[in-house]
This record gives C-alpha cells, sequence and structure tokens, in this order.
C-alpha cells in the first residue's frame, strides 16, 4: 500500500469516532480508516497477512498509524488455540479398529461445549423417565457405551446429581488402555457410586441387566464415519424397548468448495510414505481418500446440503446402514471445483443438539473437525452452472466406505471405488 494513499484515507475520516478509537491525552484524533477500507482489511486480517507501514516523512503521526492498525488488527483477527491445525491434512480415526492413544483423549476431554450439553441431555432424560414422586426409589440403569477415559461418564453422573434421580451405571470400554485410566478414577472419585466397569467391544456385551438410557459419542467428523450406526444398531439390544439413546439422529451435509491449498496438500501427502494403512503412495490413492481438517482457506461453491440420517434406535429390519443421494448446488461465480466439504449435526436429545455445519456451529465446540473429500483433479465451473455430486455410503461385513463422484458440469470417475484407497475397518 502506497504510503501517501494510505495516510490520506485515514485523514479523510478523522472526524468521528467511537470511544475507543477516537481520543488520545489532550482531545487529539486518531486517525480511521473508511468503511470500505475496514471491511476489505478486515478479511486480510482473517488471512493473517502481515501489515507494513512505512514512510520517508518523519512528521511525527506515523506512530498513530502504526497503533491505529494494531488496534484494529487485535479486534480484526482470527487467533485461537488451533491456528497449527487449519488446512491441516489428517487421516480420520477409527476407534474400531485402533485403540486411541491418551493425547488424543486428552484433546477431546478439553471441549468446553460437547459435555456439557451432554450431561444436559441427560438431565432432560432422566427428568422425562423419573417423576419427582419417584425419584427416591425408581433406579436408572445408564450405559456409557465407548466410555475412552470417562468423560461421559463424569456427565452422567453429574446429571444424576443435578436432577436428584438415582443411577446405576454401566461403563463399556474396549481400550485397555483406557480401561486402567477408568478403574483408577472409580477407585479414587467413583467407588461410593454405583458404578461397573466392563473391558467388552459394545457389540458383543451381554449386560446383568437392561438399560434405560444408552449414551455415547462415536459420531466422528462425518456423523457415521466412525462407526456409530453399525455400533448402535448392535448395542441396541441392551436397551428396553422403551429406552433412550444418547444421540439418537444424527445427519451428514456436503458442499462443493473451492482451495488450492488443499489441493496442494493432498499432492504433498505423498511424501509421507508411512500414510495410511498398507496404501501404496500414489497420487490417485490420496486423492481418493477423506482426510479431517481445521477448513479455513476455502471458497464455499454452495451451503451445505443433507446427505445420510441416522436414527437411533434403529426401528428398520432389515437394517441396512448403506446410503446413496445426489445433491446439486448452484454456481454463484466463476471458480474451480477442487472437493467436497463434508459436516454433521446431531441430536443428542429433544432440542439438545450439536453441531459442526458451519451454518449451525454449536458455540466453542472443537472435538470434530470437517472432513474433506478431494476430486482427483481440479475443474473450472461457470457462473450459472449446476454442479451434480453423487455420494454413497457402501457396508460389508469387513469394511465400510464411501464412494463419490461429479456428474454435471463435468463428469469423473467414481471415487474410492470399492474401498481401494480409504476403507473404514469394522473389525
Amino acid at each position: 500500500m502506497n504510503w501517501a494513499t494510505f495516510k490520506n484515507k485515514f485523514e479523510e475520516r478523522t472526524v468521528k469516532r467511537t470511544m475507543r478509537e477516537r481520543r488520545t491525552k489532550g482531545n487529539k484524533k486518531n486517525p480511521v480508516l473508511p468503511k470500505a477500507w475496514q471491511e476489505i482489511l478486515s478479511y486480510f486480517m482473517r488471512a493473517r497477512i502481515n501489515i507494513i507501514i512505512s514512510s520517508d516523512v518523519h512528521d511525527g503521526s506515523l506512530k498513530l498509524y502504526a497503533e491505529y492498525m494494531m488496534r484494529f488488527q487485535d479486534i480484526n483477527s482470527d487467533m485461537h488455540e488451533l491456528l497449527a491445525f487449519e488446512d491441516v491434512l489428517e487421516e480420520p480415526l477409527q476407534p474400531l479398529y485402533d485403540n486411541l492413544d491418551c493425547y488424543t483423549y486428552e484433546v477431546f476431554e478439553k471441549d468446553p461445549a460437547k459435555y456439557k450439553l451432554y450431561q444436559e441431555a441427560i438431565e432432560q432424560a432422566l427428568l422425562d423417565r423419573v417423576a419427582e414422586k419417584d425419584k427416591e426409589k425408581k433406579l436408572t440403569v445408564i450405559m456409557v457405551l465407548g466410555a475412552g477415559r470417562g468423560p461421559l461418564v463424569r456427565s452422567a453422573l453429574n446429571a444424576a446429581e443435578n436432577t436428584g434421580r438415582k443411577v446405576r451405571v454401566y461403563i463399556i470400554e474396549k481400550n485397555p488402555n483406557a480401561i486402567r485410566t477408568l478403574n483408577a478414577i472409580a477407585k479414587k472419585l467413583w467407588y461410593k457410586k454405583d458404578v461397573h466397569i466392563f473391558s467388552k467391544d459394545m457389540r458383543e456385551f451381554s449386560p446383568p441387566e437392561p438399560a434405560d438410557i444408552l449414551v455415547s459419542e462415536l459420531l466422528g467428523s462425518f456423523g457415521d464415519n466412525e462407526l456409530s450406526p453399525e455400533c448402535l444398531d448392535c448395542a441396541q439390544k441392551l436397551l428396553k424397548s422403551d429406552g433412550i439413546s444418547i444421540p439418537c439422529k444424527s445427519t451428514s451435509y456436503i458442499n462443493p468448495i473451492m482451495s488450492s491449498k488443499l489441493l496442494n496438500g493432498v499432492r504433498q501427502v505423498l511424501r509421507h510414505e508411512t500414510f495410511g494403512r498398507q496404501k501404496q503412495a500414489t497420487y490417485h490413492t490420496h486423492a481418493e481418500s477423506g482426510f479431517v481438517v481445521l477448513l479455513k482457506n476455502i471458497y464455499n461453491i454452495g451451503l451445505p446440503q443433507s446427505l445420510f440420517e441416522f436414527v437411533h434406535p434403529n426401528p428398520q429390519s432389515p437394517i441396512d446402514n448403506s446410503r446413496y443421494k445426489t445433491l446439486r448446488f448452484e454456481v454463484e461465480l466463476d471458480c474451480v471445483l477442487t472437493g467436497i466439504a463434508g459436516y454433521f449435526d446431531t441430536v443428542l436429545y429433544k432440542d439438545i443438539k450439536l453441531s459442526i455445519n458451519p451454518q449451525t456451529h454449536t458455540p466453542g465446540m472443537f472435538s470434530w473437525f470437517p472432513m474433506y473429500f478431494p476430486f482427483t483433479e481440479p475443474m473450472d465451473v461457470k457462473k450459472g452452472q449446476t454442479i451434480e455430486i453423487h455420494f454413497w455410503r457402501c457396508v460389508t461385513k469387513q469394511k465400510i466406505w464411501y464412494e463419490w463422484c461429479l456428474a454435471a458440469p463435468l463428469r469423473t470417475h467414481i471415487h474410492n471405488h470399492g474401498g481401494r484407497s480409504c476403507p473404514i475397518y469394522c473389525t
């Protein structure tokens, strides 16, 4: 930015100011940019560009302009503790196939929003399940499926204390490392509680009694990519016929996006030869894989639309969790289509929801980053065209996988056909 232009723009708009930006000691007016310039610069700030103010003129005013820009940057920057994860491609977790490590559990347990909402959902379910007049004598059985290191157990026990309801909590967890932590916590904190720990896969667990409430969080970044439908469908035999599942419904969403950074990121994944499970390191292999990524430098070609929905308990007989859907998006600007963004939301109980859909994102929740499904090659799309995406969820006894392709305005091959690049293992 030319210094003379920059200075002139400041001096044009120094008449009216807010109290925060308006005055310094001695009743002098500070510089301020026109609103149009402020709006443009705020976008640059959120993209974290560097601004350099320099001048060959030493009139003593440069400090004021620099101080103004520092305040402006503080107000409009988008700095947060997850900054290092932005636009970084990561392989999705597979908790049924891999045992999660302590670091992963620790990151999830720090989420300030998720477990608060889970607690609210359990509280509401307990109040609906047990009337006030019965709270001293009626026992509610809660089963926590895939308990990890116990945050959902704490939510259940807190909910029972807050509502004054009697509960018995069964903890089911298959990770032996997490079981050791749970046993240690139980001896120290839950020894006076009616808590019972089982080192079992929820799909194979035979309970001493059926549950009034099932609680789980196997949602993943796409709502079903950690096989929540398969796990909860098997586990619903643990639930009473009138029992409650928390969550009770999950919905995935997708929309087409443009991002040169993610396109280049997929290509650079090739440098990491150990990436993935027994995958051959080729560009097409990685370009047909789904990634977890905190999306930042993207252009949304269309707003997210709902894709697949799963309900728990599942009344379907026989149960079929395979899905297929076609979605269409109108192109509003000429751009380059590079891939598909994926999100989900879930209804925990009644009107209590969790969401990573940008349109309804739960404030303060960071447990799940969005998904990214690349196309092998970027494609030019024009204003007025319609993008038609076909998306599948395919199921076998051994694995589940997603397939996707573009049918309009251009046609592509079916990505990840047969799960060749990115399967999700059931065992």
